[in-house]
């Protein structure tokens, strides 16, 4: 399973056989914010603004007077962090006010219970409701996933080269794409919500 595409050095395995990246669904990324903090709504420019240092303020896009404090997991840790580089920042680096942690529960514990100003973000099925309440994208909540507009592909990589395994990969791929394998990915991705 990956939450990313293959890089060029990733096209084969350790042993030589070729794998293929077979897309199975799609994950919506979510930006988190504190319960308290009053702002429902950012465009994803002003997410990039966030998350490259150019907003450090969220009267600076339309909430109260409060510093902002963007959160994030190390790119190296985090597939999530490579997607929302690329695709929201658009290949710029993280802002020198971005803070970094090791894990997701953390981040949202801190946000939550501490940081009236922090901004995370996370697959929507991570979010922890009790702590952190979910902004508006452009408009568009994470639920209305035809109009959303952070949404990555999720892929199974199969070997080519191996038949046992190919048969074994491709078979799990098919069952995936079934309408039920595509009800069982919904149900365990957007449980949360």
């Amino acid at each position: 399973m990956s939450s990313r595409h293959l890089k060029p050095d990733e096209q084969q395995d350790l042993l030589g056989n070729k794998l293929q990246q077979n897309p199975v669904a799609d994950d919506i990324i979510a930006i988190v914010v504190n319960r308290n903090l009053g702002i429902s709504n950012l465009t994803v420019e002003q997410l990039k603004g966030i998350y490259t240092g150019t907003f450090l303020n969220w009267k600076d896009v339309g909430g109260s007077d409060v510093p902002i404090t963007p959160y994030s997991r190390p790119l190296e840790a985090s597939g999530t962090t490579e997607f929302f580089k690329e695709n929201v920042l658009q290949g710029q680096n993280f802002g020198k006010n971005v803070q970094f942690q090791p894990t997701t529960s953390r981040i949202q514990k801190i946000i939550g219970e501490s940081n009236l100003g922090g901004i995370y973000y996370l697959t929507s099925s991570e979010i922890s409701k009790s702590l952190v309440k979910s902004l508006r994208i452009n408009g568009t909540d994470h639920k209305e996933i035809e109009k959303y507009p952070i949404i990555r592909r999720l892929f199974v990589i199969t070997k080519q080269d191996s038949r046992q395994d190919e048969q074994i990969g491709n078979s799990y791929v098919k069952l995936l794409k079934t309408e039920e394998g595509q009800k069982l990915i919904k149900e365990a991705l957007h449980e949360a919500q």
